[in-house]
Formats: structure tokens, C-alpha cells, sequence
């Protein structure tokens, strides 16, 4: 599936990218503005680390990463 085309004006053909893509600009992108390079790359990673690890997910009935596997 990595090398199938995605037409133009087709986003729900990759909906997953447009999922986290949308979320993404939702809760990081319209609350900071970026300084520079190295401190978008760092609100990011926290950002990143915070939805993998300390953020509910539905997907695990509510709970966070970090309580689900304990």
C-alpha cells in the first residue's frame, strides 16, 4: 500500500495521514508560534511524547498508554 497513488482532492484515500494531520494542527499547531526550527522540533516531541504516552486514548477504553500496559 506504501506505493499506491492518492488522486488529488482524494484525502480520505489516506485518512489516517489527514486523521493525525488534522489533530495535529488542532492541538499543537493553533496554540504555539513557532520561533524557529529547534523550537518547533522540541514542542513537537513533547507533544508527540504526551499523545504517546500520557493522553487517553479511546482505543484503550479511556485509559493512557502508560496505564494500560501496567
Amino acid at each position: 500500500m506504501s506505493g499506491d497513488y492518492i488522486a488529488p482532492a482524494k484525502s480520505m484515500q489516506n485518512g489516517i495521514v489527514e486523521f493525525f494531520k488534522g489533530r495535529m494542527c488542532d492541538e499543537l499547531s493553533n496554540d504555539h508560534l513557532f520561533a524557529n526550527l529547534d523550537h518547533t522540533r522540541n514542542l513537537v516531541t513533547e507533544w508527540c511524547t504526551d499523545i504517546n504516552q500520557c493522553h487517553p486514548h479511546c482505543s484503550l477504553a479511556g485509559l493512557t498508554p502508560q496505564e494500560y500496559v501496567t
